[in-house]
């Protein structure tokens, strides 16, 4: 799975697990649940609980306070709106949970949680009745570290709606004002070059990109890039390095059929309320 599928995949499953904890979802419509691509999501990853705002990964407010089409389980259809939410999802992070315009928790947390089963039930531990008599009755590795991270997920946010409220309702929490200085990083393409270096990177189709590492005599070796949200890496994965003839390469950057690019690196500002905690001298 690419980082997308792994968002919308982690997304499916979260709304899979919260329903069940009282959330109300917004933008759900189980009939997707087998798509399951970004450009029909199951879940828009927005819910609500005792007045808690739950926002996971939605970089903007596009859709706050916004008239749209829900579904229940049973695929009924029925007209609701978006609550309204004041930020999105800052820069490198996943999730956040809001009450009364200001922030009271956000994580980072998503895509490690994509390898959930579907089938899978965390408050029991054990697949659904009859799913492991036909299928299977056992959790791989990789399972069982998406389910604790699931999990740890759940707590985070159901002991924010119970303590972190009654905080605010007690005035044991205050509202400030915040601002967070968050790395981000993007690729700018460079123009003007005739033939490939070592470090450079290049895409062919502007979805996967990948590092020269390495100029041989009749072939470049080239490494794919991944992990964006920390200044883009280079996989460690055996099946994400290829050699390409250099006159090949050469040619398509000739034709302008493939473009260089550089990794930029940039500050943005990321100003909210928030709850913190009521000191002796407010």
């Amino acid at each position: 799975m690419n980082n997308y599928e792994k968002r919308e995949r982690a997304r499916t499953v979260i709304s899979q697990v919260i329903k069940n904890h009282e959330w109300k979802l917004y933008g759900y419509n189980p009939s997707r649940m087998k798509i399951g691509s970004p450009e029909k999501p199951v879940w828009h990853g927005i819910a609500k609980k005792d007045d808690c705002i739950l926002v996971v990964d939605k970089t903007s407010t596009n859709i706050s306070n916004l008239p749209y089409s829900n579904y229940d389980d049973n695929g009924n259809c029925f007209d609701d709106i978006f609550p309204k939410y004041r930020f999105g999802n800052p820069p490198n992070y996943f999730w956040h949970i809001e009450y009364d315009g200001a922030i009271l928790k956000m994580g980072k947390s998503l895509m490690s949680m994509c390898c959930v089963p579907l089938e899978f039930n965390i408050d029991r531990m054990e697949f659904e009745d009859g799913y492991e008599k036909l299928y299977r009755n056992t959790i791989f590795d990789y399972e069982l570290k998406s389910i604790n991270a699931l999990k740890n997920f759940i707590n985070q946010i159901e002991v924010t709606v119970k303590k972190s409220v009654e905080d605010v309702k007690n005035k044991k929490l205050i509202k400030v004002k915040d601002k967070k200085e968050i790395l981000s990083y993007e690729l700018e393409v460079i123009y003007g070059k005739e033939h490939l270096n070592e470090g450079d990177i290049i895409s062919l189709d502007k979805i996967k990109y990948f590092k020269v590492t390495e100029i041989l005599k009749d072939s470049y070796v080239l490494i794919k890039l991944v992990d964006q949200e920390n200044g883009y890496r280079t996989s460690r994965s055996k099946y994400d390095r290829d050699f390409w003839y250099r006159k090949e390469l050469d040619s398509k950057l000739k034709d302008g059929n493939i473009l260089v690019y550089e990794v930029i690196k940039k500050v943005n500002i990321f100003e909210y309320d928030k709850w913190v905690k009521k000191s002796k001298n407010n």
